[in-house]
């Protein structure tokens, strides 16, 4: 078997090259308002995480590979994200520890048998464990599970002047960050895309009686880190099928299950679950779509009795 494959599905990290500095790019105005809205702390909390994932990255490169890592941007950003979740008041453990149990778990969960790669986002168990630490912040979840919808208003939930977690906060910087990614190829249209219309088919389907589906709609996608989650966490180029068909279901998949786990259940970080589950499912999507060779499927000769 390959050692760079899982089964017979390549593994992301080595068949292809992403661009990882366009997410730090693209992180960057993020973290300038997380630092204008929430005191320098942020920046303390960001440059915490961001070098945890790093030296973690380094240790094991010479552990296993003998030589250093070639995927130490993709780390730092890790380290971005996983603290931009946070509230800027959380202790400075907690992305810490989020950020070490995410590189050994998930970036390097198959390193120790010969591959590199990944199924799990690292990001996206980062997060989860952050929502079980102290200083979680889901904001919009909290209040549209208690049966409101956050109170400063649509327009300062786009300008970013409202509660939340520190990197999820300002739906304008978040849309042009997207837009940049798309434009540079590192953020997946088609996922994207179909992430969008099903969540807000759903927004619009089925919705809480005390409000109305185009507030629903409004705050699902303004409110609660949806556009972080989709364009940072849930597509992360690593963890995608192959096929443009698999696209389009990861990315209705991961909307439908966030929203579902949002309005009925009262899991915590339900983007981060919902990003986890639609990770594991990437395989059978890939299988599932992946086309038939030219002129249809060869079958298998059947073995003849030689005795």
């Amino acid at each position: 078997m390959n050692k760079n494959t899982i089964g017979d599905r390549p593994i992301a990290s080595v068949s292809r090259k992403f661009g990882e500095i366009d997410i730090l790019i693209a992180l960057a105005p993020v973290v300038a308002w997380a630092c204008i809205c929430f005191s320098m702390r942020a920046l303390l909390l960001v440059a915490l995480s961001a070098l945890v994932c790093l030296l973690l990255d380094l240790l094991f490169s010479f552990l296993i590979e003998k030589r250093i890592s070639r995927d130490l941007v993709h780390s730092a950003a890790t380290g971005i994200i996983i603290s931009l979740t946070t509230s800027h008041t959380a202790p400075l453990w907690v992305p810490t520890v989020a950020c070490a149990v995410a590189m050994t778990t998930a970036k390097y969960q198959f390193a120790f048998w010969g591959k590199r790669g990944n199924i799990f986002s690292p990001a996206a168990l980062g997060i989860l464990l952050c929502a079980l630490l102290p200083g979680n912040n889901s904001y919009f979840v909290d209040c549209f599970r208690s049966g409101a919808m956050p109170s400063e208003g649509l327009f300062h939930t786009i300008i970013g002047n409202t509660e939340g977690a520190m990197g999820t906060v300002c739906t304008l910087i978040l849309v042009i960050s997207a837009v940049y990614l798309m434009l540079r190829g590192t953020l997946s249209f088609k996922c994207f895309l179909a992430g969008s219309v099903a969540l807000a088919a759903l927004s619009i389907m089925i919705y809480p009686e005390w409000t109305t589906y185009m507030d629903n709609i409004a705050y699902q996608f303004a409110a609660g880190g949806t556009l972080f989650y989709m364009i940072f966490v849930a597509f992360d180029q690593r963890c995608l099928p192959f096929t443009g068909l698999g696209k389009l279901i990861y990315g209705a998949l991961f909307a439908a299950l966030m929203y579902l786990f949002r309005c009925y259940t009262a899991l915590p970080a339900p983007e981060a679950i919902a990003a986890l589950s639609v990770n594991l499912l990437a395989p059978i999507i890939d299988y599932l779509t992946r086309p038939a060779p030219f002129g249809g499927r060869i079958r298998k000769a059947k073995k003849q009795d030689l005795t």
